[in-house]
Protein backbone atom coordinates (compact mmCIF):
# COMPACT_ATOMS: atom_id res chain seq x y z
CA UNK A 1 0.00 0.00 0.00
CA UNK A 2 3.15 2.69 1.01
CA UNK A 3 4.51 2.22 -2.39
CA UNK A 4 0.93 1.73 -4.82
CA UNK A 5 -1.41 4.29 -3.08
CA UNK A 6 0.74 7.23 -3.98
CA UNK A 7 0.99 6.30 -7.68
CA UNK A 8 -2.65 6.00 -8.23
CA UNK A 9 -5.39 8.56 -9.40
CA UNK A 10 -7.91 9.14 -6.60
CA UNK A 11 -10.58 7.23 -8.43
CA UNK A 12 -8.06 4.01 -8.46
CA UNK A 13 -8.02 3.93 -4.56
CA UNK A 14 -11.42 2.58 -3.61
CA UNK A 15 -10.87 -0.14 -6.81
CA UNK A 16 -7.56 -1.25 -4.68
CA UNK A 17 -8.97 -1.47 -1.77
CA UNK A 18 -11.68 -3.36 -2.96
CA UNK A 19 -9.48 -5.47 -4.78
CA UNK A 20 -7.28 -6.21 -1.25
CA UNK A 21 -10.12 -6.86 0.60
CA UNK A 22 -11.20 -9.39 -1.66
CA UNK A 23 -8.19 -11.15 -1.94
CA UNK A 24 -7.39 -11.16 1.61
CA UNK A 25 -11.01 -11.25 3.59
CA UNK A 26 -10.70 -10.59 7.19
CA UNK A 27 -7.08 -8.41 7.24
CA UNK A 28 -6.98 -5.44 8.28
CA UNK A 29 -4.51 -2.89 6.92
CA UNK A 30 -2.34 -0.81 9.29
CA UNK A 31 -0.25 1.73 7.06
CA UNK A 32 3.63 2.64 8.41
CA UNK A 33 4.06 5.51 10.04
CA UNK A 34 7.82 6.00 8.22
CA UNK A 35 8.74 8.08 11.53
CA UNK A 36 12.81 7.63 10.43
CA UNK A 37 12.15 7.93 6.69
CA UNK A 38 9.61 10.92 7.41
CA UNK A 39 12.19 12.83 9.86
CA UNK A 40 15.81 12.18 7.40
CA UNK A 41 13.34 13.65 4.83
CA UNK A 42 12.89 16.51 6.96
CA UNK A 43 16.54 17.12 7.46
CA UNK A 44 17.35 17.25 3.85
CA UNK A 45 14.49 19.72 3.58
CA UNK A 46 15.79 21.92 5.99
CA UNK A 47 19.44 21.92 4.76
CA UNK A 48 17.93 22.43 1.04
CA UNK A 49 15.35 25.19 2.04
CA UNK A 50 12.36 23.02 0.61
CA UNK A 51 9.00 22.95 2.10
CA UNK A 52 8.44 19.84 4.11
CA UNK A 53 4.78 19.51 5.45
CA UNK A 54 2.43 17.37 7.65
CA UNK A 55 -1.16 17.24 8.30
CA UNK A 56 -2.61 20.13 7.13
CA UNK A 57 0.88 22.28 6.07
CA UNK A 58 2.07 23.26 2.69
CA UNK A 59 4.14 20.53 1.59
CA UNK A 60 2.18 17.40 3.09
CA UNK A 61 1.00 16.41 -0.23
CA UNK A 62 4.74 15.96 -1.89
CA UNK A 63 6.02 14.24 1.58
CA UNK A 64 3.41 11.96 0.97
CA UNK A 65 4.27 11.01 -2.48
CA UNK A 66 7.90 10.63 -1.34
CA UNK A 67 7.27 7.51 1.33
Amino acid sequence: METMVPKLVAEDIPLLHSLLSDVFPGVQYTPALMVELRAHVKAVCQEMYLVYGEGDEMGTLWVDKVR
